[in-house]
C-alpha cells in the first residue's frame, strides 16, 4: 500500500488525540519575548502570554525556519519512507510558513513533497487537514490509494473552509497588524463587534454588530446560510480565555435541525494566535464532507 504523510503546523489547533491517531506531524511556529524564543503549543501556555500582553510586553511571532521543515522531512522520509509527504499550512498571507515548507521541500528530489497553501488558520486548517487524514484511511481500507483524487479534494477543501471569528477586544489585532480593512474602524471600536472571514487568504472584517451577541448571532446565522440543508460537515468551534462562550456557541448551533453536523471539535487557540488576537477571540470552522 503507498504511504502517505501528512504535516501541517501548530496553529492548526487540532487536538493532540487526533493528531496523535493519524500520525500528523506538526511543525511549530514560534514566540519571541523577553530575549527568549518559545516553541508554540510546548515552550509556553496561553495565560502567559496573555499576562505579557496585559503588562505591554512585547511579544512576536515567527515562522518555522526552512531548516525546521528540512529536520521534520528528513525525519518522516528516515522512520517511513513515504512515496508523498502532503504539507498544508497557515495562509501564506499570515506567515511565512509556506514559504519555508517550499523551500525545505525542495531539498528532497527523491520524494514527492506537496506544500498547500490553506489560505486560512486555526481550526479551519485543522479540518482541513483532518478530512484529509480521514479520506486518505478510508481510500487505504479500499486499497485504491488515489494521489489526484487527493489533490483534488485538498484544493477543493481549502475552497470551500469556512472561518467565522469575533473579539470583544481590538487592541490586540491592531498591534498585530494582520486584519485587513481595520483600522478604518478604529474610532469606532469601542462601540462595535466584528465579525471576520479569511478571504484569499487574508483575515478581513465582513459584517460589524453593537454588541457581543450580535456578533456570535451574526456567525451563526453566516454558517447556516452556507451549511443548512446542504449535507453533512464537520465543524470546529476555537476560542481563547472564554470556554464558556464557545459552550454556548456550540449548544445555539447544535440546536439547528437543517444542520447535519457529522463530528464537533472543540479547540482553544495556540500561544502564536493568541498573541494576534488575544483572550477574548471566539470563532466557528466548518467543512463540507466530500
Amino acid at each position: 500500500m503507498k504511504r502517505i504523510a501528512l504535516v501541517t503546523d501548530s496553529t492548526a489547533d487540532l487536538p493532540e488525540d487526533l493528531i496523535k491517531k493519524f500520525g500528523i506531524y506538526i511543525a511549530p511556529l514560534y514566540i519571541h519575548t523577553q530575549g527568549k524564543e518559545y516553541r508554540d503549543k510546548t515552550g509556553i501556555s496561553n495565560k502567559q502570554i496573555y499576562r505579557l500582553l496585559e503588562k505591554n510586553i512585547e511579544v512576536k511571532t515567527s515562522a518555522p525556519s526552512p531548516s525546521n521543515f528540512t529536520d521534520i522531512y528528513s525525519s518522516i522520509i528516515k522512520e517511513n519512507d513515504p512515496e508523498v509527504i502532503l504539507s498544508i499550512h497557515i495562509s501564506s498571507m499570515l506567515s511565512n510558513t509556506v514559504d519555508s515548507a517550499n523551500i525545505a521541500a525542495k531539498k528532497f528530489p527523491n520524494t514527492t513533497i506537496k506544500v498547500f497553501d490553506s489560505k486560512t488558520v486555526s481550526l479551519s486548517l485543522g479540518l482541513i487537514i483532518l478530512e484529509t487524514a480521514l479520506s486518505i484511511e478510508k481510500l487505504k481500507k479500499n486499497k485504491k490509494i488515489d494521489y489526484n483524487f487527493i489533490d483534488n479534494l485538498i484544493n477543493r477543501l481549502i475552497e470551500k473552509v469556512l472561518f467565522l471569528a469575533t473579539v470583544e477586544d481590538f487592541e490586540y489585532l491592531l498591534r498585530g497588524g494582520r486584519v485587513t480593512g481595520l483600522k478604518k474602524f478604529l474610532r469606532y471600536m469601542l462601540k462595535i463587534k466584528p465579525v471576520f472571514i479569511t478571504d484569499s487568504g487574508r483575515v478581513k472584517v465582513s459584517k460589524i454588530s453593537r454588541t457581543k451577541k450580535g456578533a456570535i448571532n451574526t456567525i451563526i446565522q453566516e454558517f447556516k446560510r452556507k451549511f443548512a440543508n446542504s449535507g453533512k460537515s464537520r465543524v470546529g468551534i476555537f476560542y481563547g480565555d472564554n470556554h464558556d462562550a464557545a459552550v454556548s456557541l456550540k449548544q445555539q448551533i447544535q440546536e439547528d435541525t437543517n444542520l447535519e453536523i457529522e463530528e464537533f471539535l472543540f479547540s482553544e487557540i495556540t500561544p502564536v494566535i493568541g498573541t494576534h488576537s488575544g483572550p477574548t477571540v471566539i470563532g466557528l470552522s466548518a467543512v463540507p464532507i466530500l
